[in-house]
C-alpha cells in the first residue's frame, strides 16, 4: 500500500519570503548576465603601478621626467573612449598644486622620442656586387652578405656592380670571416614563429597580437634559412608593450614624411618606395595632440588624486602606448591605477562583434588543423 507524499506546507509569510527570494534570484541572475554581456562587448582594462614592487610586475611604467613634467606610459591596445586615472602620493609628500593637469597622447614610444635637427645619413650604405656576390663597405672593410635575401632587406643601399677582374684591390679588403646579417627592423620567420631583427640579435614575438600592436604587417615578413637566422642571436621576447628596435622606419601618413629611429632619436630621411612599403604607419599629429583632465583630490584619501580623461581625439592614432604626463615635475608616485573603457555606442558594438567573430573563426580554424 503506497503512502501518499505530502509536500511541506508554507505559511503565508514563508510563501511571500519564498516568492521574494525567487524574484531576487532572477534579478541578480539578470544583472550578472547583463554585466557579463557588457564586459564581453565593451570590456574594461585595468593597469597599475606600485613603487614598492618589482618593475616587471607593474603594468604602468615607472615615472620619469620629460619636458612635459612627470611622465609614465601604458601599453594598451583596443578601441577605447576614456581612461580613469588614480594617483596616490607617498606618505608625508607635498600635496599637488590646485588645478594640476594630466594630459595624454597616443602613439608608439619610439615615435614619441625627440627629433634630431641634424642631417642624418647613417642609413645610407655603400654596397658592391662582384661576381654575383653583394658586399657592404664599412670603414673600408668589405663584408659579404650571406645571401641575396639578406641584401634585399637593406632599402637604402647605394649599390655598384663591379666586374671581378676590376675588383682585385677591392676584394683584398674583405673581412676574413665575418658576414653581414639582416637589416635592423626586418621581419623574418621560421617554424618557431616571427622575429624582428635588432642589430645582431632577433626578438621572437609573443603572439600575433604583438606583431600587429606594434604596427607590423605580416605581408612584410621574410622567409629565412637556418644559416641566415644563425647570424642573429635570439633575445628577449617582444609583446604588445615592447619598443621598436633601432633601425625601425616610420611613415607619417598625415605629413607624408619618413623617419628612422636610431639611438633613441627620430631622424628625418628621404623616403623610398620599398622603405615606405615596410614602414610602420604613424601620424605626426600624434606627437602634439593631447587630451587633458584636471586632477581632483580625494576627500577620504587626501594622498590620492583622480580624473577621467576623454580619449576621443587621440585613440584613432596608430600606436600601442598611451603616454600620461602630470604638468608638475618630480612628482613622487607611490601607486597609480588606470582603467581604460569603451562607451557603448553602435560603432563600438559593431567593432567588438566583428572582433569576436574573427577570434572565433581563428579558434575553430586552429582546432580543425
Amino acid at each position: 500500500m503506497n503512502t501518499p507524499s505530502h509536500e511541506p506546507s508554507l505559511t503565508p509569510i514563508q510563501h511571500k519570503i519564498h516568492i521574494a527570494f525567487r524574484i531576487l534570484l532572477i534579478i541578480l541572475t539578470g544583472v550578472a548576465g547583463m554585466l557579463f554581456v557588457k564586459e564581453l562587448l565593451f570590456p574594461t582594462y585595468a593597469f597599475h603601478f606600485r613603487s614598492a614592487i618589482d618593475s616587471l610586475a607593474n603594468t604602468i611604467s615607472r615615472p620619469y621626467i620629460t619636458e612635459f613634467g612627470t611622465t609614465f606610459d601604458v601599453a594598451a591596445t583596443g578601441d577605447f573612449t576614456e581612461a580613469t586615472i588614480n594617483i596616490t602620493l607617498p606618505k608625508n609628500a607635498e600635496p599637488l598644486p590646485q588645478n594640476t593637469k594630466l594630459s595624454t597622447r597616443h602613439s608608439y614610444l619610439a615615435f614619441l622620442t625627440s627629433i634630431d635637427a641634424e642631417k642624418y645619413t647613417d642609413h645610407l650604405i655603400t654596397t658592391y656586387e662582384i661576381d654575383g656576390v653583394h658586399y657592404i663597405d664599412r670603414d673600408n672593410v668589405l663584408y659579404p652578405f650571406l645571401s641575396d635575401n639578406i641584401f634585399d632587406s637593406y632599402f637604402f643601399a647605394q649599390n655598384t656592380v663591379i666586374p671581378a677582374e676590376s675588383a682585385v684591390e677591392l676584394l683584398a679588403r674583405t673581412a676574413p670571416k665575418d658576414v653581414q646579417g639582416f637589416a635592423s627592423g626586418s621581419l623574418i620567420k621560421s617554424q618557431d614563429g616571427v622575429f624582428v631583427i635588432d642589430g645582431t640579435t632577433k626578438h621572437p614575438f609573443q603572439d600575433e597580437l604583438s606583431v600587429t600592436a606594434l604596427g607590423y604587417k605580416f605581408d612584410n615578413v621574410r622567409e629565412s634559412t637556418g644559416d641566415e637566422r644563425a647570424l642573429h642571436e635570439k633575445a628577449r621576447m617582444f609583446d604588445t608593450s615592447s619598443t621598436h628596435p633601432f633601425g625601425t622606419i616610420f611613415w607619417a601618413r598625415d605629413a607624408q614624411r619618413m623617419y628612422l629611429y636610431d639611438q633613441d632619436q627620430l631622424h628625418k630621411i628621404e623616403p623610398s618606395i620599398r622603405a615606405k612599403e615596410h614602414a610602420i604607419i604613424v601620424d605626426e599629429a600624434s606627437r602634439t595632440t593631447f587630451n587633458v583632465c584636471t586632477l581632483s583630490r580625494n576627500l577620504l584619501r587626501p594622498r590620492t588624486y583622480s580624473c577621467t580623461i576623454s580619449l576621443s581625439q587621440i585613440a584613432p592614432f596608430p600606436g600601442n602606448i598611451y603616454q600620461f604626463m602630470i604638468d608638475t615635475p618630480h612628482v613622487a608616485i607611490d601607486e597609480s591605477h588606470i582603467t581604460f573603457s569603451t562607451a557603448p555606442t553602435h560603432a563600438s558594438l559593431s567593432q567588438r562583434i566583428s572582433f569576436i567573430k574573427k577570434e572565433l573563426r581563428k579558434y575553430y580554424s586552429q582546432k580543425n588543423e
